[in-house]
């Protein structure tokens, strides 16, 4: 055997495995084909000339798959019925004028085309009426199963969202506090030293230099001496009361 043989029979081999795969995987996963399978030659075929198994393979979709094959029987349905309304009509029309030979060639067909034009218009209303029914019933469940899930995903927004604004409500608190804090004992240590040095209010402002701190002393409940009043007359801060 020469190498353009061995390498003909490897080529078809390979062709010959990959579509037995495909055509494997379509009948072990035939709700959700796996991938390789929707890419061998019936799916591309199907795809092709199906806009609703096109629809399904891309999005996953089966209410809109649904939804479209049972428009695209329901166009082929109608057409038929079209096809037969106007055979029968034509054909009425000629056995008018027919001879006896002729009209008992046409009475049968005639029979016929009726009949098959009722069932076709009985299978196209029973379609229509059924599928209609099923297909409201499976959409309003649907959508209220997407309605459920888009509210939860909304109030779980809501609440994440109503946390990170208390928390950062907290921190801004928690921040403010701190400066606060820090100013305040600024202030008292300033105070404490300006006394300690036999001094009398007001004294210069530690925090902003223009200012001018002035504060006054008083007694608590208990008798005890502590600063009751200090303000300063700059920016840094209104009158406060300790």
């Amino acid at each position: 055997m020469d190498t353009d043989s061995v390498i003909i029979s490897c080529i078809a081999g390979a062709v010959g495995l990959f579509f037995f795969i495909c055509y494997a995987l379509r009948y072990l996963f035939p709700g959700e084909a796996a991938f390789i399978a929707r890419t061998s030659f019936s799916w591309w075929w199907k795809m092709r000339n199906d806009p609703g198994i096109r629809w399904i393979v891309y999005t996953g979709d089966q209410w809109e798959y649904d939804r479209r094959a049972r428009a695209k029987a329901a166009r082929a349905l109608t057409r038929y019925e079209r096809k037969l309304t106007d055979r029968l009509t034509l054909m009425k029309a000629q056995i008018e004028t027919a001879t006896d030979y002729q009209k008992e060639f046409f009475e049968p067909r005639i029979i016929s085309t009726e009949r098959h034009l009722q069932i076709t218009k009985t299978a196209l209303s029973d379609m229509n009426r059924n599928y209609d029914e099923k297909l409201t019933s499976e959409y309003v469940e649907q959508r209220n199963l997407q309605q459920i899930e888009t509210l939860k995903r909304q109030l779980q927004f809501e609440k994440t969202r109503a946390d990170e604004l208390q928390e950062a409500k907290r921190d801004r608190e928690k921040a403010e506090s701190e400066r606060t804090t820090k100013k305040w004992s600024v202030l008292f240590a300033a105070i404490k030293a300006h006394d300690e040095a036999g001094h009398q209010s007001p004294l210069p402002c530690p925090i902003c230099t223009p200012g001018q701190l002035s504060y006054a002393y008083g007694e608590n409940r208990e008798g005890k001496r502590m600063i009751k009043y200090f303000g300063c007359t700059s920016h840094c801060g209104e009158a406060r009361f300790s």
